[in-house]
Formats: C-alpha cells, structure tokens, sequence
C-alpha cells in the first residue's frame, strides 16, 4: 500500500535500495521509491493444506456422526463396509478442500524495517508480491 492510500499488485518486480522496480514488460519499468511505500505483503503459497485439513475433518466428522446414527437406531443394521466408506468420503472431502484452498493466496506481511534494512541487490525478494500503499 502507498502512503497516499493506493494499493498495487506486482506480478514481477525486484526490490533495490532505493525502491520497487514493476517490470510491466521487457521494455517497460516504473519504479516505486521505498519512501512511498506504507506496506508490503509477499506472496508465499496457497492456502491448499488448511483447505484439505479442513475437508478431511469435515468428511471424517460427518461420516462417524452418519456411523453413530446407524448405530443408535435398533431398526438399523451397520455394514461390513462401513470403515471403508468413512474412508473414502474422508479422503473425498479432504481432497475437494486441498482444490478449494489451492484457489486462494497466502500471503505474509514484510515489515518495512526489515525493507529498509535488507540487501535487496541479491534478489532475496523477487517474488509475487501485493504492495498495498
């Protein structure tokens, strides 16, 4: 985020002493100086693992809750297959919220002093980043 309030997104950029360089295309740079600059936030994956680990729960959960049912009602007779079922939509479930999560960014904030600090001339942050000024 800029100081004056706007926020950019950089799909290829490189951080120098003095500030951002945006590489629009080949030919095309502008560049951001640090001083402008209020926050940065730096791209580091996707938010796949939380998305699996919430849809195996979720599929374990409402799996034994469908077993303890079966279970609880004296007209109701459980399966042999009963485990294997529990199994397969657990891994069903987990597998469409490692997709699900997989379609959102993590991102992680970079403290400005540490911006101010660091040697960027060794390409330490050329990565994805969202700048928020």
């Amino acid at each position: 985020m800029l100081k004056n309030g706007d926020r950019i997104e950089v799909k290829k950029g490189k951080l120098t002493n003095t500030g951002l360089i945006n590489f629009i295309d080949q030919n095309d740079q502008k560049e951001i100086p640090i001083s402008d600059i209020r926050a940065l936030d730096r791209r580091v994956g996707s938010k796949a693992l939380l998305g699996a680990g919430i849809g195996l729960g979720t599929g374990l959960l409402g799996s034994l809750l469908g077993v303890a049912q079966v279970e609880a009602d004296p007209n109701r007779k459980l399966k042999d297959n009963a485990g294997a079922i529990v199994a397969g939509v657990t891994v069903v479930c987990g597998l469409i919220g490692l997709i699900a999560g997989s379609a959102y960014d993590d991102w992680e904030k970079v403290p400005l002093n540490a911006l101010l600090k660091a040697d960027f001339n060794k390409g330490f942050y050329q990565l994805s980043m969202k700048i928020i000024f």
